[in-house]
């Protein structure tokens, strides 16, 4: 028995060192511990070449799309750009003819730290966010970022009481790629269809890869704390893979067989493409440049689906461009709310559940007869201290009865000092007698540490506050200042 206390308390001082270490403060120059785990998943390997892009182009600029060295493309490629702006009730979006891609959306309900300007989710100095990449039967390779498509739309479309359709077609030979976008009065969501007929006129069976190359700008005026909670994520038999840059300069991760979706976010917001149909597999890839904070500071990530070869069957697609809300990321049933991170990869088992159906919940419960998210945020504290109050207690109370203990357990140590044994043994009795606990002060406080981080690591990252103020606080998502 003694052996056992002994091992006991050894094992808890070890955790009671993990949770505080997790607990301090971050340092400014290395990355916070749940990021390190992340980091480590990343594939640092160098990025595979890509299909399309003759050169690793910068972060802060458009990629090189160098046009088709085929004559059978020559057509496609000559034309003049149209722009065509599309407006609903949560965002204005901006597509273009050349490539059939999204070039800008900006969201009407979120603004960016000057409270003007509203929220982009997509970098405008590249290409486009969204291209096909494929290869022709001559073995060039192909991005439809580069090929002008033809719509009968116009400049404008306004959608504000039923569902519209955005077509774009682009005639390669005796072949053709339409898409063909799909909207909703009020919702974040996208649909795409993409359809080629007679592919095996312009490409080769090895299908396509659809890619989001739009990224998701920083929003936030703190690029040090967003960068923490920026990355690229995919997922595939149920995990959630991401790729995330706090000290590697680039990295990927690919994927085999059937994936889920792939997710690009910041702090609040994301870009999701999510597949109808089985894929191939899925990479997720990003390059840094500088550190956050410092001048010159950029950073970009990409994801893209291996579709395979479809024939002329139409591949579907549901895009969500939004805010990061748990409830209507949890109504598609995908996971797409995991790419939240929640800590330490070994105990976000317990500290996910906790904040995904016990703090959420709660506070979308209280916040729907209190206004006030200060109001909010101090109740559900003084909840949380009440629901802990009796294990903190209980360690108040065998603390108190340790320290009483004290001086018996000096005069143990003085009349058994040469023998240890004798010592362990009558302070064991004593324990007994006084029914005390050596570790009954440890052991309810480290039950409280998952209840207490869970609320840690969700409050700074929910949607609901940014930029929401209280008293003197302008802001309660972000530190005070």
């Amino acid at each position: 028995m003694d052996r056992n206390v002994v091992t006991a308390t050894i094992l808890i001082g070890l955790i009671m060192m993990v949770w505080l270490f997790w607990l301090a403060p971050q340092q400014t120059t290395p990355p916070p511990a749940s990021q390190d785990d992340a980091s480590s998943e990343v594939d640092e390997t160098r990025r595979p070449p890509e299909p399309v892009r003759q050169a690793t182009p910068t972060i802060s600029e458009s990629p090189d799309l160098r046009p088709v060295a085929d004559s059978l493309f020559d057509e496609a490629q000559s034309g003049t750009e149209r722009l065509v702006t599309v407006e609903n009730e949560v965002y204005k979006a901006v597509f273009s003819t050349k490539g059939a891609t999204l070039r800008s959306f900006e969201m009407k309900a979120f603004k960016r730290p000057d409270l003007v300007s509203p929220v982009q989710l997509v970098d405008t100095l590249r290409a486009g966010a969204i291209g096909l990449q494929f290869t022709t039967p001559s073995s060039h390779a192909v991005d439809t970022r580069t090929i002008y498509f033809e719509t009968s739309a116009p400049d404008v479309l306004t959608i504000d009481r039923e569902d519209v359709e955005l077509r774009f077609t682009a005639n390669i030979g005796s072949g053709s790629i339409i898409q063909t976008y799909s909207f909703d009065p009020d919702t974040y969501q996208i649909d795409l269809d993409v359809r080629q007929t007679n592919p095996d006129a312009f490409s080769t069976p090895d299908g396509y890869e659809l890619i989001w190359d739009g990224a998701v700008p920083f929003s936030e005026d703190n690029p040090k704390v967003e960068s923490q909670n920026a990355g690229a994520f995919a997922r595939s038999g149920g995990e959630v893979e991401k790729v995330v840059l706090m000290r590697d300069e680039n990295g990927s991760k690919r994927l085999g067989g059937k994936v889920d979706w792939i997710g690009i976010k910041n702090q609040y917001f994301a870009a999701i493409v999510m597949p109808d149909q089985e894929t191939r597999g899925a990479e997720i890839f990003g390059a840094r440049v500088g550190e956050p904070g410092e001048m010159g500071y950029a950073v970009h990530f990409e994801g893209l689906l291996d579709m395979g070869y479809a024939g002329d069957e139409t591949h579907q697609f549901r895009l969500y461009l939004g805010p990061m809300e748990y409830f209507t990321l949890a109504s598609y049933r995908l996971g797409l709310y995991d790419m939240v991170d929640y800590g330490w990869k070994a105990i976000q088992w317990m500290i996910r559940p906790l904040a995904k159906f016990v703090f959420i919940p709660l506070f979308a419960f209280m916040h729907s007869f209190i206004p006030s998210y200060g109001i909010v945020i101090i109740l559900l504290a003084v909840l949380m201290k009440i629901v802990l109050y009796p294990l903190t207690k209980k360690s108040f109370r065998s603390m108190a009865k340790m320290r009483d203990l004290q001086p018996r357990m000096e005069a143990i140590k003085e009349k058994y000092g040469d023998n240890p044994q004798k010592q362990q043994e009558a302070m064991m009795k004593m324990y007994k007698e006084e029914g005390a606990n050596p570790l009954g002060g440890c052991l309810p406080m480290l039950l409280q540490y998952p209840v207490i981080i869970a609320l840690w690591r969700f409050l700074p990252q929910s949607i609901e506050i940014r930029q929401q103020g209280f008293l003197w606080a302008s802001d309660l998502s972000a530190p005070d200042k």
